[in-house]
């Protein structure tokens, strides 16, 4: 608890200037790609933006030395005439007529006040900051490590610091020419102090530090009396002016720090909570207002406070033209960027600043005009308005809390899911194991077998259908189908209008371990797709039969799974306000803010491991991603979860993986997450193996090779299954509940509509078949429930709906394909699918062309 609260304290104080540090440096190093260079470019920026408060901070100082000039002598003639409390009585009269208060003891130190931060910072961040490691400038041969450019024996001294103290020690004793002796000593022992600390640190952060004397040393050189001035009058600052000034940046500290982020978290919130380390998001909250409110209130307010009348009264005009913009680009102008996960990363993102540049000028004049008028015409009353839309917004930042906690409590079942799995078959009895890869493509299934050849003796009995098709493009609307069969396609659930979406979602996620269970099938499902409409599955589901095993497998097998939250955690205390930062900005500075989703953190591919970064051929990459490594660990133990037995009751297991679902870069030939992947080599040996289509890239070739990792893995299993004699009496499907667009099938799309969206992988293995083949009969992932009962359970119905379960409907050509993209339960889980366009096939998935467009509803 004292830890957080005096990190929250370092978020406030510091934090803002580590965020400014690291902003300048990753700008300038996306720029330049020199450190050496960008060191420099850090140094002049800070102290530019610095310099109107150490001028400032200067000016006082001067006048508080030149005041306490002045009352010594009399102060010491007070000291040598009185003695104990008539000397203290007497000092406290004569420094209170003479204007002498304790706190001014503050103002002769306000420049090493300033100074103390500004170092913590640049230490913070240039003193860990793996980027500089091994980069050379000019004699400097690792910026990440001392310098030791002088060579005694076996002796290295480090000339950088002596050279830093150097140039300090004659910057400060031309700023105190004429100075008293406790000046001299204050700034001398500071030097020395620096010398200290800093002489066994990298040198790239010494040459900051001696860039930054260097500046010092050229400001001493031409006084301020030289400096050009420009005197304008000014009213003097009253109450108004600090009104609108303080009120401006709580404003914007409660937009940014709280309501923006609050936000984004309550339209996912169980993407914000890992399972297996459960914390209310809420929490992260507190990071983000602690620096934005230290950004706008305390370092505004530091620049505010030194400011003379007239810099307050721009500083408060400033501070609300902020608000205002931020409100518009924010409510009015903000744009929407597709698919965002909890890392706060665009799966798409086409910031291109050109075609909004205008636009944004035009918007940010226009709030500099209301500003500059609201400040001629109503400027007293403008402090009303700024804390009914405080208060406005707050309301709304509270809402929002009060949802994420909501749902965050209704995560508690998470904690009744926890166990490791166990798969029940039967060495004696049929078993029946129905696998859903999410996202599965068949149209990649021949190339990966292609690729691997082995995998068809390892998929000995397997029929793949390749003209199959699914009813939906994602998850909430394609599943349904998947599991309950013909009574739970998109248009089917939509015509039973009686029932919430998510009820006829339960009852398919239901309709097999049910129908199983209550013919003596020993059943157990793992990881039941939004189940509940819950983002981690609710298996509570499944109460009404208490005897059917339901687990979480995602995640519960992965070593790194600690490691991902942490990173996650780091990661949300610093890039909430960032990601609030990037949506107030005008649409023409986006890209800027954003930065690929690393929010400007120069050593991202340092610090973060589970967001990787890939070449744009996708034959190289660095770090793993979180959601392959979850799902491969779970696949991967499949067999430890696996139990063989001699039991009279043959086994059923429906089980959910995600690998094929998120792509990612894997190691080849072995298909493997690694955290440093080269393929450069095995895809230029292998470039054919794709038969002409381009799959260069993340997108397509990620895919791939997570689709190759989920048939190995398989592939391994079934080898398992072979040697316990459990193979050939069970039947295996294997099937997807949608597709994926990669773009690279020839004459796959029609309009809006691709074909690549809605071929699923199918492949079916009944009992004591053999060999391997491939089937060009018309099936829909719908089928499934009749497959795996057929010859098993005799005529199955529908226990929810009444209706016999078979592939019939099928043959009733044209079949309605559902091209909605809107897979969020949160939003889209009234009792139909919010509308969408629809599309009628007449049983090819790849006859494209021959789609009708069916209308939108």
């Amino acid at each position: 608890m004292v830890s957080d609260i005096l990190n929250l304290i370092y978020q406030f104080i510091i934090g803002p200037l580590v965020l400014l540090f690291e902003f300048v440096f990753s700008v300038s190093y996306n720029a330049v790609a020199n450190p050496g260079i960008c060191i420099i470019i850090l140094s002049i920026v800070m102290n530019l933006l610095a310099l109107p408060l150490y001028r400032r901070a200067d000016t006082v100082q001067k006048k508080e030395a030149e005041k306490m000039k002045k009352v010594a002598p009399w102060q010491e003639r007070i000291r040598k005439t009185f003695k104990g409390d008539e000397r203290f009585m007497m000092l406290n009269a004569y420094n209170r007529e003479a204007g002498v208060k304790p706190s001014d003891a503050l103002k002769g130190s306000v420049s090493l006040l300033l100074e103390i931060p500004f170092f913590i910072a640049a230490y913070r961040m240039l003193s860990s900051l793996a980027l500089l490691n091994g980069k050379t400038f000019g004699p400097i041969k690792d910026l990440g490590a001392p310098d030791g450019l002088l060579v005694i024996g076996s002796l290295a001294i480090n000339i950088l610091p002596v050279l830093m103290t150097a140039i300090n020690l004659v910057s400060s004793s031309i700023y105190l020419k004429g100075s008293d002796i406790k000046g001299k000593i204050q700034l001398y022992g500071i030097a020395a102090i620096f010398l200290v600390l800093l002489y066994n640190s990298p040198s790239g952060l010494v040459f900051y530090w001696t860039c930054n004397n260097i500046f010092s040393l050229i400001k001493n050189l031409i006084p301020f009396g030289r400096l050009p001035r420009l005197r304008l009058k000014s009213a003097k600052v009253t109450g108004v002016e600090k009104k609108v000034f303080i009120l401006s940046g709580i404003y914007m500290s409660a937009l940014l720090g709280m309501v923006i982020p609050s936000n984004v978290v309550k339209a996912s919130t169980a993407e914000f909570v890992n399972m297996y380390n459960m914390i209310n998001p809420s929490v992260y909250f507190l990071w983000s207002v602690a620096l934005s409110a230290g950004v706008f209130v305390l370092w505004f307010g530091v620049f505010y406070s030194l400011s003379t009348d007239l810099g307050k009264h721009i500083l408060a005009v400033v501070s609300l033209s902020l608000a205002l913009l931020f409100t518009t680009d924010y409510f009015l102008f903000g744009r929407e960027y597709g698919i965002m996960n909890s890392a706060l990363y665009y799966h798409y993102a086409d910031m291109s600043p050109d075609q909004y540049i205008t636009v944004g000028i035009a918007v940010i004049l226009t709030v500099v005009v209301i500003s500059v008028a609201l400040r001629r015409y109503v400027w007293k009353y403008v402090p009303y308005i700024l804390v009914a839309a405080l208060l406005s917004i707050s309301v709304l930042g509270m809402m929002n809390i009060a949802k994420i906690n909501k749902r965050y409590g209704e995560l508690t079942y998470v904690e009744n899911e926890l166990d490791y799995a166990t798969l029940t078959l039967s060495r004696t009895e049929k078993n029946v194991v129905v696998i859903m890869l999410d996202r599965a493509q068949g149209f990649l299934l021949p190339y990966c077998f292609s690729e691997r050849p082995e995998l068809e003796e390892k998929f000995d009995g397997f029929t793949f259908y390749e003209n199959t098709v699914s009813f939906g493009r994602c998850t909430n609307i394609g599943a349904p189908a998947l599991f309950g069969g013909y009574d739970y396609t998109p248009s089917a659930s939509n015509a039973r209008d009686d029932l919430s979406l998510m009820e006829k979602h339960n009852e398919a996620l239901k309709l097999m371990p049910f129908l199983f269970d209550d013919n003596g099938f020993d059943v157990t499902v793992c990881d039941p797709s939004y189940a509940n409409y819950k983002y981690i599955p609710d298996l509570s589901i499944y109460d009404e039969h208490p005897d059917i095993a339901t687990y979480v497998t995602i995640g519960r097998y992965n070593e790194f799974e600690d490691d991902i939250y942490n990173e996650e955690a780091s990661s949300w205390k610093r890039n909430f306000f960032c990601y609030s930062l990037f949506r107030v900005m005008p649409p023409f500075l986006h890209q800027l803010f954003y930065d690929g989703g690393q929010y400007n953190v120069p050593d991202f591919y340092h610090d973060h491991m589970f967001t990787p970064i890939c070449s744009m051929t996708g034959d190289k990459s660095k770090g793993y991603v979180a959601a392959v490594l979850r799902s491969y660990s779970a696949l991967s133990n499949i067999t430890g979860m696996t139990q063989i037995s001699d039991s009279s009751e043959g086994g059923f297991v429906m089980f959910v993986s995600n690998l094929a679902h998120d792509p990612g870069i894997l190691k080849e030939p072995e298909y493997e997450p690694m955290f440093y992947v080269d393929n450069v080599e095995y895809d230029a040996a292998h470039k054919d193996r794709f038969d002409g289509l381009d799959m260069e890239g993340y997108w397509p070739l990620g895919t791939y090779q997570v689709n190759m990792a989920s048939y190995i893995l398989l592939g391994e299993w079934f080898d398992y299954l072979r040697e316990e004699g459990v193979y050939d009496n069970t039947r295996i499907i294997i099937v997807a509940d949608h597709g994926c667009e990669l773009g690279v099938l020839p004459g796959s799309r029609n309009g809006d509509v691709t074909s690549e969206n809605f071929n699923p992988v199918l492949l079916v293995k009944d009992f004591d078949s053999h060999g391997f083949t491939v089937s060009d009969e018309f099936m829909t992932n719908t089928d499934t429930p009749s497959l795996a009962m057929a010859g098993l359970i005799d005529d199955p119905v529908n226990p929810f709906t009444g209706n016999p379960i078979n592939s019939d409907p099928k043959y009733d050509l044209p079949l309605l394909i559902f091209n909605s993209y809107s897979f969020d339960t949160e939003f889209n889980n009234g009792n139909t699918y919010e509308p969408g366009p629809w599309y009628e096939m007449n049983g090819d998935v790849f006859a494209i062309d021959e789609w009708e467009y069916a209308g939108e509803w």
